[in-house]
């Protein structure tokens, strides 16, 4: 996901348009919509996620962190007081466009959401779309280009005659004005040495009396005359040529487009479907593509030709996986309250964080010499936790977190807060590494990157560890395409990531949040500052107090 746009949604009243880098940082007034973007992003993923695409419910695994319990919680006050009732999410992801339009299910906001609307689009334009025909009918509508007819046949890998033509054509022209500007030159060398012989020999009139015809007696001039007329000559010939090929290349393009054009425009499928026909449980988009277009494709195969003997069943299966894969992204949500003071943690607590990490850390541990293993320890060091770590599990109904420092094994309780608060943060990045390495057996979760939100990182920790944070999460990226959203009030962070912007450009964003006009985005510059102000009170606080301090001083003296 490189891009969110979200629509009357809780402090969202128009819409608001994010564009997200490997690393995008948060930051702004209290109650100025952060955490709205958090909540909108967990509801999705539940809702991709769900076996019911078409009903927008708010009870997934992500409820617990949303804390959204019905539509009209949802929805910005203002406009659900003046009857705009609808909800629209915007993302990309995997070269698509996904746009989800909701309105209130049954036209109450006291409970779920229905789908109205859902639009895919590809980077070449191939479409999707699923709408709402009235009742539990939908429409299903998407082009031949999406079934990738066209691109996997070994015809349409080879250029075309055109394309192959188009491209000849380019490298001549650009080769005749290469052509060119040596003839320039050229011709131009040879006019300033006849204006030299002129000029001598103009020179010589004056003073013996030659005239006129003693120039063009002259075997130097007569001699570079002609050279520069077969040169003007050469150039006016390249000149009709390259004229001509533009012409052709012009026509080329043209029988291309039109190709391009017609295979594109082909057919365009618009199976009908009733949700009646499926179960709650079972009314994904996928199940029911894989359902739905063969049925469509044989009833309709004399016009569309493409059933053939296996019925459409191949078809359907790669198309529902292709859109189940466009749709699916993954995200992890790590709360302010991600760590507690306690010696034992309960199995049956789900209050904070680290329950649930040590609950994924028993189901799957990590290998200590695997790469996730690696990193934990790497950066326990670097943010002075310890150098190693180990769950002890108690009768089955506990656990307990042992740190090694110094030759033994102590509590992570008694390393203080701040470590409890930065190993959770550590905990979750090695454990999205190792969530990676495990499902890489699956084809459409092959490349699927995680995307980790994390609310005040900095929480408890030294100046000089706030810094590190910017650079552990760099690495996380460059090392393993682990993708960030960090919410911070923190100085040293933002000010590491603008030193480390200098030589990794494009792998930070930031968004400042003001209370009334919402977010804006401030652009890392290649001198490593932004292109434009933090909102008053971020990083002004510390020389208005400076200065306050300044004057006190002076009254006191």
């Amino acid at each position: 996901m490189n891009n969110i746009q979200i629509s009357n949604f809780r402090k969202i009243k128009d819409t608001w348009n994010l564009d997200l880098a490997p690393v995008t940082f948060f930051t702004g007034t209290n109650n100025s919509g952060k955490s709205t973007i958090f909540k909108a992003i967990l509801i999705l993923e539940d809702h991709i996620i769900s076996n019911n695409h078409f009903e927008l419910n708010f009870n997934g695994e992500n409820a617990r962190k949303h804390k959204i319990d019905c539509y009209s919680n949802a929805l910005n006050r203002v406009n659900c007081n003046n009857k705009n009732k609808d909800l629209i999410f915007q993302y990309s992801n995997k070269d698509f466009e996904i746009k989800f339009h909701f309105q209130p299910n049954q036209d109450k906001t006291n409970g779920n959401g229905r789908l109205l609307k859902l639009e895919l689009k590809r980077e070449d334009d191939a479409k999707l779309l699923v709408y709402h025909k009235g009742g539990s009918n939908y429409q299903l509508e998407f082009d031949d280009l999406l079934l990738n007819r066209h691109i996997d046949t070994q015809e349409n890998i080879k250029p075309t005659d055109d394309e192959t033509l188009v491209v000849k054509i380019e490298n001549l022209i650009n080769d005749n004005r290469k052509e060119l500007i040596r003839l320039n030159d050229k011709a131009v060398l040879f006019e300033k040495k006849i204006a030299i012989i002129k000029k001598r020999l103009a020179s010589n009139t004056k003073i013996l009396g030659s005239n006129e015809k003693d120039i063009s007696k002259n075997l130097e001039f007569i001699e570079l005359s002609k050279q520069l007329k077969t040169n003007k000559q050469k150039i006016i010939s390249l000149n009709q040529e390259i004229v001509a090929s533009k012409r052709k290349q012009k026509i080329a393009i043209k029988n291309i487009e039109a190709k391009n054009s017609n295979e594109k425009s082909i057919i365009t499928y618009r199976p009908e479907f009733s949700l009646e026909d499926f179960h709650p449980s079972e009314r994904t988009l996928e199940r029911i593509i894989r359902r739905v277009l063969p049925k469509y494709l044989r009833e309709n195969d004399k016009s569309i030709k493409l059933a053939g003997n296996t019925g459409g069943n191949p078809e359907a299966f790669r198309l529902g996986e292709r859109i189940s894969s466009a749709l699916l992204f993954a995200v992890d949500h790590l709360s302010p309250q991600r760590n507690s003071q306690t010696r034992l943690y309960l199995n049956s607590n789900t209050s904070t964080d680290i329950n649930e990490l040590i609950k994924i850390h028993s189901n799957r541990p990590i290998v200590k010499q695997s790469k996730a293993g690696k990193f934990l320890k790497e950066w326990m060091i670097k943010f002075d936790v310890g150098t190693d770590y180990q769950m002890k599990s108690i009768d089955g109904v506990a656990t307990k977190i042992e740190i090694f420092e110094n030759d033994s094994w102590v509590n992570l309780v008694d390393k203080g807060f701040g470590a409890g608060q930065i190993f959770s943060i550590l905990l979750k990045v090695a454990l999205s590494i190792d969530d990676t390495r495990h499902n890489t057996k699956f084809k459409y979760i092959r490349n699927r990157r995680k995307l980790i939100v994390i609310e005040e990182p900095e929480a408890n920790l030294h100046p000089a560890l706030q810094s590190k944070l910017a650079d552990l999460f760099a690495a996380a990226f460059n090392e393993f395409g682990i993708r960030f959203i960090i919410e911070t009030h923190s100085e040293y962070v933002i000010r590491q990531s603008q030193f480390l912007n200098l030589e990794n450009p494009d792998l930070f964003g930031l968004y400042y949040f003001d209370k009334n006009d919402g977010p804006y985005a401030m652009n890392y510059m290649e001198n490593g500052k932004f292109d434009r102000p933090f909102g008053s009170g971020f990083f002004n606080v510390a020389d208005d107090l400076a200065v306050d301090m300044y004057k006190a001083n002076l009254k006191n003296k």
